[in-house]
This record gives structure tokens, sequence and C-alpha cells, in this order.
């Protein structure tokens, strides 16, 4: 099976993740915590550990050894994540702890679900050999760990944040590799074309 359907939220999901009041369920307040940090470091998360770690945060940038490949990266501290990860540091004073991948993914769909209401349907083709099978699934079961870094890196590029940039931060090395992880939907091309065309010249 090859080209799966994967997704990068929005700004206004980034930002209502955010704004949710998870203070009664810890469980899920922990992971909506990771996956923010995911979204605006463009890390891994098996990188996770590494960005919480006080030593690796200077004022100005968070710097980190990634474990898939040893490369060193810089991130930006930039206003709101220096925002998020003192909210963390002051929250979990004795560590933010990260969990399995399996137990992240299947809480951040919870989320998702229950507490965003990310229930949009998508639908799409993939190919099994030569057969094209049609398929669809709810916003919500197509979020996982690995959304929060393709959301980072498109809303980077949205922002107008050069790719060499976004590589950098991000850890890409290959661009073909980068570009997968690069999520332009329908509505985005609209609004981009919308922009473009009503600009006074």
């Amino acid at each position: 099976e090859i080209d799966t359907f994967k997704i990068a939220l929005k700004l206004h999901e980034v930002e209502k993740l955010a704004k949710l009041n998870l203070k009664k369920e810890p469980r899920l307040d922990r992971v909506r915590d990771l996956f923010l940090l995911e979204i605006l470091t463009g890390q891994r998360f098996s990188d996770l550990p590494a960005v919480l770690n006080k030593n690796n945060v200077s004022d100005t940038s968070i710097t980190i050894y990634q474990k898939k490949t040893n490369e060193k990266v810089n991130i930006p501290l930039h206003p709101k994540l220096k925002i998020h990860i003192k909210e963390i540091f002051n929250k979990y004073p004795d560590g933010l702890s990260v969990i399995s991948n399996q137990k992240f993914n299947k809480y951040l769909r919870e989320i998702c679900k229950d507490k965003a209401k990310f229930d949009q349907k998508h639908s799409w083709v993939t190919l099994v050999g030569k057969e094209q099978i049609q398929k669809s699934d709810f916003r919500y079961n197509l979020c996982s760990s690995h959304t929060g870094r393709r959301t980072f890196c498109t809303l980077a590029l949205a922002g107008g944040i050069n790719a060499e940039t976004v590589m950098k931060v991000s850890g890409h090395q290959d661009y073909e590799m980068f570009r997968e992880y690069v999520k332009v939907d329908d509505s985005d091309i609209n609004e981009a074309f919308k922009k473009h065309m009503t600009k006074k010249k």
C-alpha cells in the first residue's frame, strides 16, 4: 500500500486544541501539551524528552541531537514556544514524562474526537498493486504523533518561512522527504489563490 492519507492541522485547529480545558483529565491534558510541543518545534515524538530537558533550553533556542539521525538542531525559542515551554515547566515541576507512542495516539484521537470535534470526513484513493481502493475516515482518526511534525512544516511554509530554514529546524536533510511532510489540501489552495487574486497591484 502506498500514498496513505496524511493530514496537517489548520492554525485555527491548533488554537482550538490550545484553548481546551483538560484540567479534570490529566492524561489528556498531558498528551495535548506534548502534541502542541511537537507542533511548535517540528520534532519527532522520540525527540520530545530532549526538548523537555531544561539543560537544552537557553534564552533564545532549544538545542538537541535528534535520536533517529543524531543530527544537531537548534529550535528558535519563538514567542509561542517560549510561553508553552514555560507553562509546561510550571505545570509539571517534576517533569513531563513521555508515554508510549501507542497510548499517545490513542489519547490524542480521543481529544480530537470528543473534545476538539475534528469530525470532518476525508476520502481518498490508495493503490494496492494496480488496484485503486477507495477509502474514507474522520479527521480525528487521522491524527497521530506524526501530525504534529507535519503541522509545523506546513504552517511554517504557509507563514512565509522558506523551506531551507524550516528543514534546518525540523532536521530534514532530504528535500523530497521534507515535501512529504507538507500537506496542502483544497481549502489551502483556494485560500492561497483568493489572497493572490485580490492583492492590490
